[in-house]
């Protein structure tokens, strides 16, 4: 990471104040390498968007969804929330996790925004994808 406060805008400040003092001296093309120094590209902002094909590929069911979601709320495998065990059994028609130390079920969705909700999760990664993707507003009629 590069430097914060004041060192971080001293090359641009210094290009600035030589440009403010002698015009015809300054050469732009060091003006602009100095700024490209001094500000920092921001990864996010540029970083190559997930289009609707791939989307639907990776999300368009509702097995690929909870999936998906298992995976991002448990990255290393199920822990029951209750314990901390990661001793557990599945009942896969209810999507329910039951952990074998406590035996306190759980599921995917309990304790985020899907929890208790009737609506698909298709529908709702959908929307959020919606979301995130656009680049202006989203309109509620888009969705």
């Amino acid at each position: 990471m590069g430097p914060v406060g004041p060192q971080a805008t001293a090359p641009f400040l210094d290009s600035t104040r030589l440009l403010l003092a002698s015009p015809q001296a300054v050469d732009m093309t060091c003006v602009v390498k100095r700024w490209e120094v001094a500000m920092a590209r921001n990864a996010v902002q540029f970083q190559k968007g997930l289009g609707m094909a791939e989307f639907l590929r990776r999300y368009g069911t509702e097995d690929q969804c909870h999936a998906a979601l298992v995976a991002m709320r448990w990255p290393d495998g199920f822990v029951c929330p209750a314990c901390g065990s990661a001793e557990h059994g599945l009942s896969a028609p209810r999507r329910i996790f039951q952990c074998k130390a406590c035996r306190v079920q759980t599921s995917a969705k309990a304790g985020t925004i899907f929890h208790q909700s009737k609506t698909p999760l298709t529908k709702w990664f959908l929307a959020i994808h919606l979301m995130t993707a656009a680049k202006n507003d989203i309109a509620a009629l888009e969705l």
